[in-house]
């Protein structure tokens, strides 16, 4: 169960979990409490709920009531929700319904929820109405080390899946394909037009760039105001806007791309980002938590991250990609290598371990060692 139907992370994220699942023989259904734009979802029983974005308050009773109405019908024998609306929502519809196994995805840290959310989202935890918590990341995970025992007892970590694809298309190929500019070092963006991806900072890292030019993949409410300002900015041949892609062409995205770019100001575990280092292109990040957990922890760098105060150390460092081939060859190597860590069937071997163990608390598993506890 998903908050809203789209082509962002956290709906790629539970499609290939149900996917995955469905492969091992579970029989999966795949709900949508409503709808925000469109998505292939196909080979999966799918339902949206409420046809509509940005419910009101009297229609999100009303989805609340229809959930309710339709578990009770279909009688699960587990409900896993993704986004904290599909958590508070579907779990308190599922506890009340009786099912047994409720298992919320957590794909960002609770701070980064609107206060609402993030007050149901603890009491639900902490109370019981979750019997398990999955965060994709130990950044999110440690991101609510204050909260209750009661609430941190359920927590697991598992991280997102990724899965290369062969692309046979040369790059050229690819770049006319998709309307991407010819022969000029293109990075690439991926994500949804929001303030979560930080575009206003690409136009700022845009605007300092001398050969390069940035392609982002991606639709949302900020994009009349980023095109606005590309305009007002002369940005025009710098920075270029091209909407969503299916699913199935973003392996041919990466192919037509040099380097990834993704200055987010929070993530949870990018799957672009995941997607992007394992099709080989060097990566530059945000040096948030869960961006750091990804590309540079332990000593080891796969990627360059850097703070998101200085847009002319971001251009430079695009600059120096596309000018020095040996340096992209060996970070578009290391971008690769450290992909390999995160394969789909250890994401899908760690939620089938946590819904047939019913997360309950002090299952040996429920828990990172590194998670620090109260006191």
């Amino acid at each position: 169960m998903v908050s809203f139907l789209n082509t962002a992370g956290a709906q790629l994220a539970a499609l290939r979990v149900a996917r995955g699942l469905a492969s091992r023989g579970w029989s999966v259904e795949l709900w949508f409490l409503y709808r925000v734009g469109v998505g292939d979802f196909s080979g999966l029983p799918m339902r949206v709920i409420h046809e509509g974005a940005n419910p009101t308050f009297v229609e999100r009773l009303k989805i609340f009531m229809s959930v309710s109405s339709a578990l009770r019908r279909v009688r699960p024998e587990a409900v896993l929700t993704f986004l904290p609306f599909a958590s508070v929502v579907g779990q308190t519809a599922a506890f009340l319904s009786r099912i047994p196994v409720r298992i919320a995805s957590l794909r960002s840290p609770p701070a980064t929820f609107r206060m609402g959310m993030r007050i149901l989202d603890k009491l639900c935890g902490s109370t019981g109405v979750y019997t398990g918590i999955v965060a994709v990341s130990d950044a999110v995970a440690q991101s609510v080390h204050a909260y209750p025992e009661t609430y941190r007892q359920r927590l697991s970590v598992i991280h997102n899946g990724v899965q290369t694809a062969d692309v046979a298309d040369s790059q050229s190929h690819a770049r006319e394909s998709l309307g991407f500019p010819p022969n000029v070092p293109v990075a690439l963006v991926v994500g949804r037009l929001t303030a979560q991806k930080n575009h206003t900072f690409i136009l700022d890292i845009a605007s300092k760039l001398n050969s390069v030019v940035v392609v982002c993949v991606g639709d949302g409410p900020d994009r009349v105001a980023l095109e606005h300002d590309i305009t007002t900015r002369n940005l025009g041949e710098r920075l270029k806007l091209i909407g969503d892609l299916p699913f199935e062409r973003m392996p041919a995205a990466y192919r037509a791309a040099d380097f990834f770019l993704q200055p987010s100001v929070f993530e949870g575990q990018s799957n672009a980002l995941l997607e992007a280092m394992a099709a080989g292109l060097p990566v530059v990040v945000s040096d948030v938590p869960t961006q750091s957990e990804t590309v540079a922890c332990k000593a080891e760098s796969w990627g360059r991250v850097l703070p998101l105060d200085d847009p002319s150390r971001w251009a430079a460092e695009l600059e120096r990609l596309a000018d020095d081939e040996l340096y992209r060859e060996i970070m578009g190597r290391r971008a690769a290598t450290r992909a390999k860590a995160f394969s789909v069937d250890s994401q899908i071997d760690g939620f089938e371990t946590v819904l047939c163990a019913g997360a309950v608390p002090g299952f040996p598993d429920a828990r990172p060692a590194s998670l620090p506890r109260e006191g």
